[in-house]
Formats: structure tokens, sequence, C-alpha cells
């Protein structure tokens, strides 16, 4: 077989003599970086914008679960009020949800954005389904529109939707009550009205496939999980596979980390104190991870919920893909390689919840109550 080099000699001197071009890998990698084709249509749009939207914004407004949530409760909360009703949507992003405001009934909608090229884009969406005499879209952040900005006359509806994969992970609360304490009147709707961050233990034999390796032909591998990182949260998008494709056995209930009521909420009022939930182990497994998920409702009777947890996303494609959940791989103590932590049925454990920033950030350490059984 020719070395590489050899290869590319050859080839140089068959150029030579038949008229060809020359082949140089080299250049051509340079030359197709370059050259990688943009539509006009993105030219002028910021790289980092495309791509957000290319890996959420389409999938979380193809949720029509979703979207049927925030309809509802834009229905219900403007036909309580006295018309004319006036909205105010923060980080409004499509329009999708001053749309829908529209559609049931409002009068007035101030669409704040603050992304510019975005919002130019929701003015076009608005235009075509001609509501631009209805829905004024102000491009600014929420933190920077004043009352004077929304016609001096406070809104009777604030809606928004600024969740992460997080609950907390975009500052919901920091944006919602500075916006609603601004510009919304006293009493007025807030959509959605509250949400709940929770915490689920699992185990899963096809997700240790993936983030640990022992044995394979009569070769030891273990060392290798040296490199295994049980600190950090990973979406389950970055692992390339949706939560409930890898059967996550519950080991734990829905562990409820921390609520908040959107409609009172203040920056600082969680507790930045790690939380310790106490539970009984569910099955005898291995532990591999700590799944965090939520559940928003759109209105104050929670009758409309919008749920992460994998077992609400089994028929939403879309849902896994614009949120997920976040996971955190689980170790038993600290040693020089990861060890398992295996439990029984009914064991007692604890679960440790560290508050990161507001809990725009999360960390978890699962540790045993007791050596005892607790009673199944």
């Amino acid at each position: 077989m020719l070395s590489a080099e050899l290869f590319f000699l050859v080839i140089q001197l068959v150029s030579l003599t038949s008229g060809l071009a020359t082949f140089d890998p080299v250049a051509q990698t340079a030359e197709s970086d370059v050259l990688r084709p943009v539509p006009d249509r993105l030219s002028t749009i910021p790289p980092e914008l495309v791509s957000t939207i290319n890996d959420w914004h389409f999938a979380m407004m193809n949720d029509h679960h979703r979207n049927e949530c925030f309809k509802e409760a834009l229905r219900e909360a403007i036909a309580q009020e006295t018309s004319p009703v006036r909205v105010l949507d923060v980080g409004s992003g499509s329009g999708l949800l001053s749309l829908l405001a529209v559609q049931n009934g409002a009068a007035q909608v101030h669409a704040v954005e603050g992304n510019e090229a975005l919002a130019e884009v929701s003015k076009k969406i608005i235009t075509k389904n001609k509501m631009d005499d209805k829905i004024k879209v102000l491009t600014n952040m929420s933190v920077n529109v004043g009352l004077e900005d929304i016609g001096n006359k406070k809104a009777d509806i604030m809606v928004s939707e600024v969740l992460g994969t997080l609950l907390l992970g975009e500052s919901a609360i920091e944006y919602m009550a500075d916006a609603r304490d601004r510009l919304l009147k006293p009493g007025g709707h807030v959509i959605p009205s509250g949400a709940a961050q929770f915490v689920s233990v699992i185990s899963s034999s096809k997700l240790r496939s993936v983030i640990k390796v022992d044995k394979w032909n009569g070769l030891d591998l273990s060392e290798f999980n040296s490199l295994q990182d049980t600190s950090s949260l990973v979406f389950s998008k970055q692992y390339g596979f949706r939560l409930l494709d890898v059967g996550p056995l519950e080991i734990s209930p829905q562990l409820e980390i921390f609520s908040v009521d959107f409609r009172t909420a203040q920056p600082g009022e969680i507790s930045p104190h790690p939380v310790i939930i106490k539970f009984k182990s569910l099955h005898t497994a291995t532990v591999d991870a700590f799944i965090f998920h939520w559940t928003a409702w759109t209105d104050p009777l929670k009758v409309y919920n919008i749920s992460t947890h994998w077992s609400a996303t089994e028929n939403n494609f879309q849902r896994d893909m614009a949120w997920g959940q976040a996971i955190q791989l689980v170790e038993e103590g600290d040693h020089d390689t990861p060890r398992e932590f295996n439990v029984q049925k009914g064991e007692k454990l604890i679960v440790e919840v560290h508050n990161i920033e507001s809990f725009t950030g999360i960390y978890a350490v699962l540790k045993r109550d007791s050596d005892s059984k607790m009673e199944n």
C-alpha cells in the first residue's frame, strides 16, 4: 500500500503530465471553510441567533400541547377582564403568544423582544396574520421598557415564556417580577401563574452503557472511569437521545425542590441554602443519575400544565427537542475511580440539592440516611 506522501506525489506527477489540476488537501480544506455557502436570507443575521433558533425554537413552536395551554389560559384570563383588554408579552420571540392573545379577544398587545433580528421576523409574522393593528412589537429588553412605551396604561394580563431546561435557567423570576411590578395592573393575570422544579433519581442500564466502561473480551477497562464527570449537568439532547428511550427506572418519586408563584415571586426569595429531601428507594438497583425536570401551570387552578418529565414527552418529540431534561450522573463517595451507588428497595436515602445562582444552576448529592431499610 502506498504511503500518504507517496500517494500525493504520484497524483502531482500525473497532473503535470496530463494537465489535470493538482489536488492539495490542505488548500481544499481551507477553501471549503471559507466558501461554506450561507443563504442570503441569513447573511445579516447573527450566527448565534440562527444557531439558537435551529436548536430549539422550531421544536418549541411546534409543541402544540404547550401552545394549547397558553391559549386556554389567555382565553380564560381575557374573558374575565372588561374590554378592551391589554396584554403584555415579555420575551415575545416569534410573536406566537401575542397572536394567541388577539385571537382570543385582546384589544391591544405590546410584544417585548430584546433581539432585533427576531423582533423583525415577528413583525412579519404578525403582519402576515393581519394583526399588526393590535400588536405592537417593542424591540428592547423588558427591563428597559417603561410605562410610556405601552401607552401610559398598565396591562391587564402579562404572558411570558422564559423557561429553560432548568426551570429558572433563563432567569424567569427576575424578568417576570420586574415587568409585573412596573407594567401590570395590581391583581392582573400572570401567565404562567406558577411552576415547580423536580428531581428524580433513576437507574438505567442503557444509560450506563454510554457513561462508563467495565470489562470486555477479558480486558479490564474500568480505570477509564476515573474521567467520568459526576458533577456537571448535561442536557439530554447533548447525549443524543430522548430520556424515555433509555428506559429509566425511577428509584425515587418525583421530588419537589422548590415551587414558585410567578404572580408574587421576587428575586432572591428562594433560599440559597441546600435543599434536603428524604425518600425511600422504590427498587433494588444501581443508581445512575439525577434527572431534573419541571411542571408549569398556565392558569391559577393548575388545569393547564406543561411538564418536562419524560412520561409527559412520550408522545411529544418536540418537547424533548426544545427542553428535554437535565442529567447529573451519580457515584457513591469520592474515590480514585467512581463507585456504583447500589440501593435496596425501601432503603432510606437523602438528596441534597445545591442552589447555584438563584437556581439557574443545580448540583445534587445522593447520600444514605441510615443502614436500615424503611418499611415497604
